[in-house]
């Protein structure tokens, strides 16, 4: 079984209903919370979009440069789900040559090569699509509805990286699949997270989604409340701290 998908499997067979994923945007007061269950749906049909689309399979790179958001975490576990490998998370336009697919942010569109298989999400609220087609740019939110809602875990996994935003990691430096799944869990451990736990993670508008930060609550169990921030000092996180619940801040 592909260890990555064995951190989403096991909170959907412990408790499907319960929230997995809230996700806040401080700018445009956006709210999605999503189910452990609703969270495997989007799973599925984008690891099937990325198969059927893009020819995604073991060992494919993908380059996925996108800002801290719900989708994000689905896009990420989509690849993992059909043996993709995440190529240090670059960001545009650095290292796009060396990738299958780009996955890119509507507003960042224009530093993605013609030449260049590009998936673009405009991030906006109600899941709308992209403001305008693009030529050789398949919409996110226009076909994801579309695809199936299974999809198993490919056994064949290639290497991955969990690098920073710019940098990348040669072959020998890349995980495993078990790798990332361990160091997951290692650094949830180190933090003491159960899955009795409410992590509340803040980030700053217009950085890079990291996946060892969004995931470690993922395998310990736990829930994740994530706030993109609009500016420093927001009073926020402290209103939602009390009305998530939330039990952890990291």
């Amino acid at each position: 079984m592909n260890p990555l998908h064995e951190l989403l499997a096991d909170v959907v067979r412990r408790s499907p209903g319960s929230p997995l994923i809230t996700y806040y945007d401080d700018g445009t007061g956006e709210r999605v919370e999503l189910s452990g269950a609703t969270t495997e749906n989007w799973v599925a049909k984008t690891a099937n979009l990325l198969q059927e689309e893009f020819g995604v399979g073991p060992g494919s790179p993908v380059a996925v440069a996108l800002p801290p958001h719900w989708q994000t975490v689905v896009l990420w576990l989509a690849v993992w789900r059909v043996g993709g490998c995440l190529t240090g998370l670059p960001s545009l336009p650095a290292g796009q040559e060396q990738a299958d697919l780009v996955v890119v942010a509507e507003a960042h569109l224009d530093a993605v090569a013609e030449s260049t298989p590009c998936l673009a999400l405009s991030l906006a609220p109600m899941g709308r699509g992209l403001s305008s087609l693009v030529p050789g740019v398949v919409d996110y939110a226009a076909e994801v509805a579309g695809f199936g809602d299974r999809c198993p875990p490919n056994d064949s996994a290639g290497l991955t990286a969990l690098t920073g935003p710019g940098q990348r990691s040669p072959a020998s430096d890349s995980l495993s699949y078990d790798q990332v799944a361990d160091t997951l869990r290692e650094r949830a451990e180190s933090l003491l997270l159960s899955s009795q736990d409410r992590v509340l993670i803040a980030v700053p508008a217009g950085t890079t989604a990291e996946p060892v930060e969004l995931l470690t609550p993922l395998a310990a169990g736990a829930s994740l409340v994530l706030l993109l921030r609009a500016a420093e000092g927001s009073d926020r996180e402290q209103r939602l701290t009390a009305e998530e619940r939330v039990t952890r801040r990291l």
